[in-house]
């Protein structure tokens, strides 16, 4: 299929991408506070993405779903409070959290080390005595590995999913690369999550149907198709940019 053809059930393919095997992540430092980025996580995410999306339709299907969901990049929201639930990131399998539980595991820490420090304020020899050692080490123990890891769970309103902040990052760089690289399949799934978008707050009589956001994309990404006599072009598709173009039209108007 000539990569700006549009895709048909007819001419439909699995392309595999090729994908940059050891992409740098050397602009990432070591992770030293709480909330930073964690190099090896963001290699692994990457690495994962790369192999699902050329797995098969299921794999590559999921990773567009996500994509729609929480791109761009100001389509989701931290969580907040994770509650009795366990969550997992959808990319990487690793447990996540809510700022909350993080808050109140470290405040929990920072108030038993206080205390104990406290004992030793009077002392020459500040060095924790076996068992004040002890304690503190049990208290680390019983630590939730997302809390001491800082792994908070990133959730969009289009998705049951989650994502680690390592996950989204990885997904930047995959998204950017393969629009860099002329993917058109990438560039449709981002052009129908845009003209979604831009759908929300436009009345129902002039809101373009999930046929009609499809036509648009697609006209957007691949061109206007032409019909089966190979003169004239698909009359569906040119209604539904030009129904788009009137809200455009009406927008600059000050009208809905």
């Amino acid at each position: 299929m000539n990569k700006n053809e549009q895709p048909t059930k007819e001419n439909k393919t699995f392309n595999k991408v090729n994908f940059i095997e050891k992409y740098d992540f050397s602009y990432i430092k070591p992770k030293k506070q709480l909330w930073d980025l964690n190099k090896e996580l963001v290699e692994k995410a990457y690495k994962n993405i790369c192999i699902m999306w050329n797995k098969d339709y299921k794999s590559r299907g999921f990773l567009k779903h996500l994509i729609s969901s929480f791109f761009p990049i100001n389509n989701f929201n931290r969580m907040i409070k994770k509650g009795d639930k366990e969550i997992r990131c959808a990319i990487l399998g690793i447990k996540l959290t809510g700022v909350v539980e993080i808050s109140e595991t470290i405040a929990k820490l920072s108030t038993e080390r206080l205390f104990i420090s406290a004992k030793y304020l009077d002392k020459e020899d500040k060095t924790y005595s076996k068992e004040d050692s002890e304690k503190i080490n049990q208290l680390l123990k019983e630590c939730p590995i997302e809390c001491k890891n800082g792994s908070v769970a990133n959730f969009s309103e289009n998705s049951t999913k989650f994502l680690s902040q390592e996950a989204i990052h990885a997904f930047q760089i995959f998204i950017e690369h393969l629009l860099l690289n002329g993917d058109k399949e990438m560039s449709f799934t981002i052009n129908k999550r845009r003209i979604s978008s831009s759908q929300e707050n436009i009345s129902s009589d002039k809101k373009l149907t999930e046929k009609e956001v499809n036509k648009v994309s697609k006209a957007i990404t691949y061109g206007l198709p032409k019909t089966k006599l190979g003169d004239n072009l698909d009359k569906t598709s040119f209604d539904a940019l030009n129904k788009l173009k009137q809200q455009l039209e009406d927008k600059e108007n000050g009208t809905k």
